[in-house]
């Protein structure tokens, strides 16, 4: 998509980040997501062993076997399937582009708001 809309509008520099996927829903979402960060991410092994390591995150990420968060897969689970992690055509090393599918019902804006909550929470000191 990239190359083909900077040809087809002949601005060859054009800054575009695009993913282009065909999912089948039945009650997971997937997403896109492009992240800029203020210091280069040099390293996309780390930011998969960091991703990794969260409870809330299955990674979903070898495309040579295939492997990718779809909202097929990702239906009935609570983690979040991250995957397709790679460095943004327009930002970089300063950016990250994911693709993400998690279950509406089981991870969805309640959940996560409620997990947010918790954080916060158990790092507010106790009023004595």
């Amino acid at each position: 998509m990239v190359w083909e809309i900077r040809k087809v509008l002949e601005v060859p520099d054009l800054p575009i980040d695009a993913t282009a996927v065909r999912v089948p829903a039945l009650r997971s979402h997937a997403e896109s997501i492009s992240i800029k960060f203020t210091q280069p991410v040099t390293s996309l092994a780390d930011a998969r062993t960091l991703l990794a390591a969260d409870v809330n995150v299955e990674l979903c990420d070898d495309t040579t076997s295939n492997l990718y968060p779809m909202p097929v897969t990702s239906t009935y689970k609570h983690a979040v399937e991250v995957g397709r992690i790679r460095h943004s055509l327009v930002h970089g090393e300063q950016g990250l582009n994911l693709f993400i599918s998690g279950d509406q019902l089981l991870r969805g804006a309640a959940l996560n708001a409620y997990e947010i909550y918790q954080l916060i929470y158990q790092q507010q000191p106790v009023a004595a």
